[in-house]
């Protein structure tokens, strides 16, 4: 029986999905990875039956994957599976060893080793991972499709999508005979997205310049072609190795627009003219064409839709952005949408997605369409190209464009002035060797924390479901004391100095949810009060006075200036006269919790801050009538004097004074 009939025979009695992903190629596999990663059930279609193609394999299937998707590979343990990368020949052809090494091009201007100066990235650690990685298309989807099958997603290849329909509350799409229906769907359908299409996404951009031909021939005469990239007065063509050409004819994207196919003899004229030579092709085994064509859906969701990869941007494969774009599109939404679907939600969060991604898109299609400018065959294009080639040859202009290219300046605005807030994590080392990325591997956030502070482990214990706390020294901590970093390893927190814990709360509580356990947690449990002296000879009275704590709000807010005044503000009730009473409500103290965190109380050992329920033992053991109140002791652990509502700090203060 047919395999594709015996998976739609499978799939009569299906289960609705959390997530279906159309589309299996490397941006498909990645976020159905990172989907299932987060514990989603998932889905992944895809119409082409058989994942191999000669376009995947090399020299066709060659890509460069950049510092961002190196990075994200490596937190999630799968780099080391990529092997091809350590034996492929470098794929530019005139380049030679030394500082003038080509590692890269953008425009098919070299970029030369020796002109880049990698120490301006002040956030590149020695422990972190490469800036630039060669690998084949066709590796890369074995690699993801092995790990998603691992993790339990289930892929059916063979199966095209005609059709979405969605509701408020699912999405479901026709594939074959078959219905199949899931919470959520993402288009990584490619350039031509049916997904797109089908949920009416806005498409906007530019026209192309060029048509662009891969192909794979044979040459009567192979000695007539340069090797390697050529620029030339009527467009440009690139012998990666012998019989395999791309070729850049400036013709508006005319041939492309037909959708004819490329025969041998339109091949050999294209390359003769744009060679100026009239070199024979013989034979015509593989050709494929492309455009320069920029365009991008103004939004990468509609309802419970979402676009990643070439169905939500497209621009010419220059440079090798478009992978690169879509991995880092696959990043961001993976736990963005399982968070949703687990309901563990902030408010905003899945809509960050579009407003995070959308302006990289953007920035990457502008520096596309620099690119074919600066191929362009014009008097006035070539005369740029020539400048640009200068700035090219400067160590200030090689290693910004370097960092463009390879993703190093990649940032979200987030909102905070610290310049690492919005960029990748670096890749710190702590001193047992583990390094951040490896932490990463199981897609939680991390807090970490390079001065041990108890404040900030007690905070990340009310987001454990999704965020664990890391301390420890680290071999360079380029300054930063405390980060707050997100499953897609990007900074949403960072300080130098003292933590602020008003700041990163609200940065925590922007990008998790608080685990069940302490969400909604009224009382304050930061630490027992303990060490009550046993000798004041006070006598424990029971003290039905049970004010609540509307005078310590007032008392710190002329410290801070932040907090409230009123018990109304606070969020609490009075407190009833029966202690015992099954209807005692308690105050929400997160604001006091808040100006621990920022003053960093617990530096000192002779502050304690708690909470005295459920024993009232403090209250009852000073018989306390209202707060504040303050109790003054000597050395000798002898209450000297106490204080109830103290007015003039000055009398505290000589009250223990006394006591030296």
């Amino acid at each position: 029986m047919d395999a594709t009939l015996k998976n739609q025979q499978s799939l009569q009695n299906q289960p609705t999905y959390d997530v279906i992903v159309a589309g299996a190629g490397p941006v498909g596999l990645f976020l159905a990875c990172e989907l299932a990663l987060a514990s989603c059930s998932v889905l992944l279609l895809e119409k082409a039956a058989n994942p191999h193609s000669p376009l995947k394999q090399l020299p066709f299937g060659i890509r460069g994957l950049n510092a961002p998707s190196i990075e994200a590979l490596y937190r999630r343990g799968l780099l080391p599976e990529l092997e091809l990368h350590k034996r492929l020949q470098n794929p530019h052809t005139n380049a030679g060893q030394g500082p003038r090494r080509q590692v890269g091009h953008f425009a098919g201007i070299p970029l030369h080793e020796g002109d880049i100066d990698p120490t301006q990235w002040k956030y590149r650690l020695p422990s972190s991972t490469a800036t630039s990685l060669i690998t084949e298309m066709q590796e890369l989807e074995t690699v993801l499709a092995r790990r998603a099958e691992a993790l339990g997603v289930t892929i059916l290849r063979g199966l095209a999508i005609p059709d979405v329909q969605q509701t408020a509350e699912e999405v479901t799409v026709r594939a074959a005979d078959q219905s199949f229906t899931a919470k959520w769907l993402v288009g990584c359908d490619g350039s031509r997205s049916v997904v797109r299409k089908a949920s009416n996404f806005e498409f906007a951009g530019t026209e192309p310049e060029f048509t662009g031909y891969s192909t794979q021939v044979d040459l009567a005469d192979p000695e007539k072609l340069k090797p390697g990239r050529n620029l030339t007065p009527t467009g440009m063509y690139l012998q990666s190795q012998p019989g395999y050409l791309m070729i850049q004819d400036f013709d508006g994207g005319a041939f492309h627009a037909t959708g004819q196919p490329a025969t041998r003899e339109h091949v050999q004229a294209v390359l003769r003219r744009i060679s100026n030579t009239d070199v024979t092709v013989s034979a015509l085994h593989v050709a494929s064409t492309w455009t320069d064509r920029a365009r991008q859906a103004t939004t990468y969701r509609h309802g419970r839709v979402l676009l990643a990869g070439d169905a939500a941007h497209i621009h010419a494969p220059l440079g090798g952005q478009g992978l690169n774009l879509g991995l880092g599109d696959a990043l961001n939404l993976g736990w963005k949408l399982a968070a949703t679907i687990h309901g563990q939600v902030p408010e905003g969060l899945l809509d960050s997605y579009t407003t995070e991604r959308h302006p990289i898109g953007a920035q990457v299609l502008d520096w596309s369409r620099a690119q074919a400018a600066l191929m362009s065959p014009s008097p006035e294009n070539r005369a740029l190209n020539a400048i640009v080639r200068d700035l090219l040859n400067t160590r200030d202009g090689a290693t910004y464009i370097a960092g463009r290219v390879w993703g190093i300046f990649t940032h979200y605005k987030l909102g905070s002035s610290h310049p690492l807030v919005g960029r990748s994590v670096p890749n710190f080392e702590l001193e047992d060797g583990t390094t951040i990325g490896e932490l990463l591997r199981d897609g939680h956030g991390i807090l970490l924390d390079f001065d041990s502070n108890t404040s900030l482990k007690t905070l990340a214990q009310e987001f454990d479901n999704q965020l664990k706390y890391v301390s420890g020294r680290v071999k360079d901590q380029l300054g930063v004391s405390a980060l707050l970093i997100r499953p897609d390893g990007f900074v949403a927190w960072a300080t130098d100095g003292e933590p602020a814990g008003h700041e990163l709360r609200e940065a925590a509580a922007r990008w998790f949810m608080e685990s069940s356990e302490t969400k909604g947690r009224e009382e304050l449990q930061f630490s027992t009060v303990s060490n009550i002296p046993a000798n004041s000879g006070n006598k424990l009275n029971l003290n039905t006075n049970r004010r609540n704590y509307e005078d310590i709000a007032k008392m710190l807010s002329s410290i801070s200036n932040k907090l409230p005044y009123t018990a109304k503000d606070l969020g609490h009730s009075e407190y009833p006269e029966d202690r015992n009473s099954s209807k005692t409500e308690y105050p929400y103290l997160r604001l006091i919790q808040d100006f621990n965190l920022t003053f960093n109380l617990s530096r000192y050992n002779n502050i304690t801050l708690g909470t005295e329920y459920p024993s009232y033992f403090v209250n009852d053991y000073y018989q306390i009538q209202a707060t504040p109140f303050v109790a003054v002791y000597n050395r000798n652990h002898k209450m000297t004097g106490s204080f109830t509502q103290p007015k003039n700090i000055q009398d505290i203060l000589t009250a223990v004074r006394k006591n030296k």
